[in-house]
């Protein structure tokens, strides 16, 4: 099993809008095939507007997808059909295109791991509303 660290809400304000950017990262270390991790839960519904996700080390891919359900124990709603393959470990991967990019309200948040390439220390993912 993966060691995680979930920090605390983040933000970033974009100064040509004035928009407030909301958001919610976990960071997976040593992420294997069989990690299914809670990420956090939304008692309203959020629209994604972007997933951000980076590797850390000596891997070469890691596999993941955000799911979500008002039930945990269901296989719930893939945000990205198939899953997002994140290969960057510089500047980060930036998905902006979802089949499902609105979570509904009540709903449990959470990641799962396919499948992993090499040896990464690390996955970042952050999700973006």
């Amino acid at each position: 099993t993966s060691n995680i660290y979930a920090p605390n809400i983040v933000t970033s304000v974009n100064g040509v809008t004035g928009a407030v950017k909301v958001g919610r990262s976990i960071s997976v270390y040593a992420p294997t095939t069989t990690d299914n991790i809670t990420m956090f839960y939304t008692s309203n519904a959020l629209t994604l507007t972007n997933i951000e996700s980076v590797l850390r080390g000596s891997g070469t891919g890691v596999t993941f997808s955000v799911r979500y359900d008002t039930d945990r124990s269901a296989t719930g709603t893939e945000v990205v059909t198939s899953g997002i393959k994140c290969l960057n470990t510089t500047t980060g991967l930036s998905t902006t295109s979802f089949n499902n990019g609105t979570i509904s309200a009540s709903s449990f948040v959470w990641l799962t791991v396919s499948g992993v390439s090499g040896n990464p220390n690390e996955l970042s993912v952050t999700l973006e509303f």
